[in-house]
């Protein structure tokens, strides 16, 4: 394949859904939001949930940098519209390659009959959705997983020695300022088998990035005046060494950092860390019942977790995380009565997802198997909806207390979220009054 890939010089275009297709929860902010727009309680419902709204932070697709990175013969194209996208295949592609998640499903097969009408020889897909069932019915290739080395070998018949790191910006609001921050990944995957989640089966093997080539984009985004780092692996510090090398260049180059990580690999450590320039940390909570952790193979407790919380704050770190709603140990009531403990700690921000069991998981086919899954529209695999026959809970009941959680446990220093709760009040008003 490779040797035809070169001769022919196959022109090849990466790519994501449009933005339209982007779940709200993980939407790319590219504009402010005017709260009057606003016309539902669901609209509101779910901007409040919104991570990217609240933080004000934009999101680029780093899968596709990386690509562009280490393959620069490829052309990109992130968050089209339809009409970008379109205009995009008439320059004659060989390939396109389309990364999608599971709720994107159908999006990315229309996409797939656009680039084959437009005489695309090969459509792939890529990125989680890749692993969706029925889509090798669609598409010619699954490219699962970080597959640098795989495409370049086949896209430009060289061997990738190792992975370079794009360079990667967006607008970052420290207090009343706005600078830029820059994305930073010291490796890639995660060694932690949380049941609920698809890294493990998407990445197996954890892939370091090089202390060498970490202090180069360290030192380009220095030149260019950025001195805010998001450590944006999916585990930071689960490799204790590398992880302190990416620490030790970060405090060198006088640089503060955000970065997402487990609680149990911060406890003990906190002061250090901000000493070496620590300002905030992304974690998932997940729950505050020793059961679901346990069942859900978190590897955690709830003391563990509210130490790791507590450690924080005497800090002043700032903490966002992860909460998942419909665990199998959750009803109505032990949900309300998690959340209280939540009330107590100084979150900033609070992200709530329902359990979804997505098709790559093990409990899928299980829970497929026995019956147990209930709803096979990949457009509800949103991490908003309640898709399998919960043990004690309804759909009804899952869409209330996602409800619940939303409007009552938020930080009310986050301005952003207070305002739209205030907007969403004033919907319920007028349909009542109405």
């Amino acid at each position: 394949m490779s040797n035809f890939f070169k001769r022919f010089g196959t022109k090849a275009l990466f790519t994501t859904v449009p933005i339209t297709s982007i779940s709200i929860v993980n939407q790319v902010p590219g504009q402010r939001i005017d709260i009057n727009s606003l016309n539902t309680v669901e609209d509101c419902i779910l901007l409040a949930n919104n991570e990217s709204f609240q933080s004000g932070k934009i999101q680029p697709a780093i899968g596709l940098h990386f690509l562009k990175e280490n393959i620069p013969c490829i052309d990109i194209l992130e968050y089209p519209t339809w009409e970008e996208y379109e205009n995009t295949l008439k320059n004659n592609y060989d390939i396109v390659a389309i990364g999608f998640y599971t709720l994107n499903f159908y999006d990315a097969i229309r996409m797939a009959n656009m680039a084959k009408e437009y005489g695309v020889k090969e459509v792939w897909a890529g990125n989680y959705g890749a692993m969706t069932p029925g889509v090798t019915d669609y598409f010619d290739r699954r490219i699962i997983g970080f597959p640098e080395k795989e495409l370049k070998m086949a896209l430009d018949n060289e061997v990738l020695q190792s992975i370079k790191h794009p360079v990667l910006t967006t607008p970052f609001r420290i207090l009343a300022n706005e600078e830029k921050a820059g994305f930073l990944i010291s490796n890639r995957g995660c060694k932690y088998n949380c049941d609920f989640c698809s890294t493990s089966h998407f990445a197996p093997l954890v892939e370091k990035i090089s202390t060498e080539e970490i202090e180069r984009v360290l030192d380009i985004y220095k030149d260019m005046g950025v001195n805010y780092i998001i450590l944006f692996d999916e585990t930071f510090l689960q490799d204790k060494n590398h992880a302190r090398e990416t620490i030790n260049l970060l405090h060198k180059k006088e640089m503060k950092w955000f970065c997402t990580t487990r609680a149990d690999l911060l406890i003990g450590h906190v002061s250090e860390l901000k000493e070496k320039g620590l300002d905030g940390v992304y974690m998932g909570i997940e729950s505050m019942n020793d059961g679901n952790l346990k069942d859900q193979k978190k590897g955690e407790s709830v003391e563990r977790i509210k130490e790791a919380i507590m450690e924080l704050t005497r800090n002043e770190i700032s903490i966002s995380g992860t909460y998942i709603l419909g665990l199998l140990n959750d009803t109505s009531e032990s949900i309300k009565s998690d959340l209280e403990k939540l009330q107590d700690l100084s979150l900033f921000v609070l992200i709530f997802l329902v359990l979804t069991p997505y098709p790559e998981l093990p409990q899928y086919l299980s829970w497929k198997n026995k019956g147990l899954i209930i709803n096979d529209d990949w457009r509800s695999y949103d991490g908003m909806n309640l898709v399998f026959r919960h043990p004690n809970m309804s759909v009804e009941d899952v869409r209330d207390i996602f409800e619940y959680a939303v409007c009552n446990i938020y930080s009310p220093y986050n301005y952003n979220k207070r305002r739209v709760l205030q907007r969403m009040q004033k919907i319920k008003s007028s349909i009542i009054q109405g």
